[in-house]
């Protein structure tokens, strides 16, 4: 008897969206680059950057994937640590694991720039592994300008997987 992991309500979710907008601040991605050791002049030196090509200091790419998510109360956590609102409502096996995650960069962003994302839900797939059966949760988020350049593309996948067997 073959039992399917991915339920008609669960696919009806595809092509739910969230979105919203991050004003850059060069203090908030200047701290997030020191913390990780990457002390490019771009990022640091106003005169360094000009003279490179940019209208100021350059926000690092990779900052856009902290910026766009708020803080979680732990209230709103699953027990492996993503946030609930991931899950979008959709009834899927109870534990998570993380997959893949694909950016493509087009455009820089500069300090006091604010940038739109709009993440959407693309695909739910349910595939087995070497240690059975599991869903593949597929979300693309854009980034854009104010004006409507296209900043960044990510593609973020999770696996939803059943509970521990007995």
């Amino acid at each position: 008897m073959t039992t399917t992991l991915l339920k008609p309500e669960a696919l009806a979710a595809i092509g739910t969206t969230e979105s919203g907008t991050v004003k850059i601040v060069a203090r908030d991605f200047q701290r997030w680059a020191a913390a990780a050791s990457d002390r490019n002049p771009l990022y640091f030196d106003a005169a360094y950057a000009k003279a490179h090509g940019h209208r100021d200091v350059v926000m690092p790419r990779l900052f856009l994937s902290v910026r766009l998510d708020n803080v979680t109360h732990p209230d709103a956590l699953r027990p492996d640590g993503t946030p609930q609102s991931l899950d979008q409502g959709m009834p899927l096996p109870p534990r998570r694991m993380a997959g893949s995650e694909k950016w493509e960069f087009l455009a820089e962003a500069y300090p006091n720039d604010t940038i739109k994302w709009r993440r959407e839900l693309v695909a739910l797939d349910e595939k087995q592994g070497r240690s059975g059966p599991f869903i593949l949760i597929t979300w693309v988020t854009r980034f854009t300008h104010i004006d409507g350049e296209l900043v960044a593309i990510n593609t973020n996948t999770l696996l939803a997987l059943p509970g521990k067997r007995e």
